[in-house]
């Protein structure tokens, strides 16, 4: 339909993907890695090309013609939004919780506040910095007008058309790698035999030798959109959720990929006499290794300190490790940032500003670090940054019949031969994320529709070849679960004693 289902694209994009940008002009001295999911980098360029997506296309709707479900379904997704840095940084979008959380109806004024303010709230800290019509409307607040909801929604295009222009500017001291396309689980698109060292008890799908053929499509055309996006071959790739085997390894290194990044797990299975703070060799590719404890800290913890005790603390971790460590610190770049105070800003400015000139730390794309002196590998435990395996892709039952569905399907279009946007649909439904939601490792109020995305792509196989849709593609995957409340731990506690409730 050339219509995105889904806004995350377009919010994301005037969120993290413009603020990281933003925050790294301001200290030229540093230098580090971006990675891109390609599938992202080709939405990007179709909002920019004037196409929509489903949410955008409702808040431009005359609030008063919505149907009772389009009113429900836009309110609903409005408000999938950060509760703290995000709906309570506007007054009037914590109003409008309240007379939503309290079943009250909402007037036409008040939806075209929430389009307003709920869209407002995704741009960057630092874009409201600087841009004095941004400032006016969080000064306001309310009583918004049509024409203002649709001049911020403008404004969200006006920046999503400056992200990629941006970050190719910065490629002098700031590198670009890139993922698999469609961001699938590469060893699995190899074998599903991959999964058997981490998941030595699990069944498995059927085998699908196929689908290694996909694989290649896949990082050749990654290769491919880097380059014509951001005019430079890449030489790096952050396989999808760090997923690496050692055929893997071999396809990366034949499409000309220099380096790889995984976790330092990974690399801890694979040798006796592991050390996680250097380059390694694997054939012809280098291998870099996440140091998990200071990724995580940044992550899932610092969010908790004061910007200033994250920072310092960060440096002396990094001061910890002997003259030459290579200190791999890799992490989503656009998730944590809404839980810390401030968006991440205050934390990100103080980081850079003590890395800025350190005396014994030198900050070092991956492309740097991965020409220092390496040690050859000469096995690669295959997994994931996740519990090292793949576990969450393909250990539940809800995963293996996804796979194959998926197989049967492929197999139905190698046999027909099929046309080439029936193939799309197929590289489209290889996605890690569809499988992400199958069975009881992480859930969302979306299941359902990444469950039925899914399907639909593996239907529109059939249907862009005129072919009658299979009925298995009409049954869901996804079954609902009774969820324990006890979760395991993730962090370490950083509790102040003060007798308030600030957390």
């Amino acid at each position: 339909t050339r219509k995105m289902h889904m806004p995350w694209p377009r919010l994301h994009g005037i969120k993290d993907y413009t603020g990281m940008a933003n925050l790294l002009d301001e200290f030229p001295e540093i230098r580090c890695t971006a990675n891109f999911s390609p599938g992202l980098l080709a939405q990007l360029e179709s909002l920019c090309a004037g196409e929509t997506d489903t949410l955008q296309d409702l808040c431009r709707r005359e609030v008063t013609s919505l149907t009772d479900d389009e009113r429900e379904r836009l309110i609903t997704n409005l408000f999938y939004a950060h509760p703290d840095s995000q709906i309570g940084a506007f007054p009037r979008f914590r109003e409008l919780r309240e007379i939503r959380r309290y079943g009250k109806a909402f007037t036409p004024q008040d939806l075209v506040d929430l389009e307003t303010v709920a869209n407002l709230s995704w741009f960057h800290g630092t874009l409201f910095e600087k841009d004095e019509e941004l400032q006016e409307w969080r000064t306001r607040g309310r009583g918004f007008t049509v024409q203002d909801r649709d001049r911020v929604l403008d404004k969200q295009i006006e920046v999503v058309r400056g992200i990629i222009p941006h970050w190719k500017a910065l490629q002098e001291r700031i590198e670009i790698s890139v993922s698999p396309y469609y961001h699938p689980i590469v060893p699995l698109l190899c074998s599903f035999e991959s999964a058997r060292p981490g998941l030595p008890h699990s069944q498995l799908p059927d085998p699908q030798p196929g689908l290694r053929e996909d694989a290649l499509v896949h990082i050749r055309r990654a290769v491919e959109m880097g380059e014509k996006t951001f005019g430079r071959k890449p030489h790096g790739v952050w396989p999808s959720e760090g997923s690496v085997s050692e055929e893997t390894c071999r396809l990366l290194a034949e499409a000309g990929f220099q380096w790889a990044a995984t976790d330092e797990e990974i690399v801890k299975h694979s040798t006796d006499h592991a050390d996680i703070h250097r380059a390694y060799r694997l054939g012809d590719l280098s291998l870099l290794f996440r140091d998990q404890a200071l990724s995580n800290l940044v992550s899932f913890t610092y969010k908790t300190w004061t910007p200033r005790a994250a920072a310092e603390d960060f440096c002396r971790r990094v001061e910890a490790a002997p003259d030459g460590a290579v200190v791999s610190v890799i992490l989503d770049g656009e998730n944590p940032w809404e839980h810390f105070i401030g968006g991440g800003v205050e934390f990100l400015r103080a980081l850079y500003g003590r890395l800025s000139g350190h005396p014994r730390i030198r900050t070092a794309t991956m492309s740097e670090a991965a020409k220092s002196p390496a040690r050859t590998l000469d096995r690669l435990f295959p997994g994931s940054w996740i519990n090292r395996n793949f576990g969450v892709w393909v250990g539940h039952p809800e995963d293996v019949r996804g796979w194959n569905l998926l197989g049967r399907v492929r197999d139905d279009l190698r046999k027909s031969g099929g046309s080439p946007l029936a193939w799309e649909s197929l590289y489209a439904a290889e996605g890690s994320d569809w499988f992400w939601w199958f069975g009881e490792d992480f859930s969302s109020a979306l299941d359902a529709e990444f469950d039925a995305l899914f399907r639909l792509h593996l239907a529109n196989v059939y249907r862009a070849d005129q072919r009658d849709v299979p009925p298995e593609m009409l049954r869901p995957i996804k079954r609902n679960f009774v969820r324990d409340l006890v979760r395991p731990p993730w962090a370490i506690l950083n509790v102040e004693l003060d007798g308030e409730r600030s957390d």
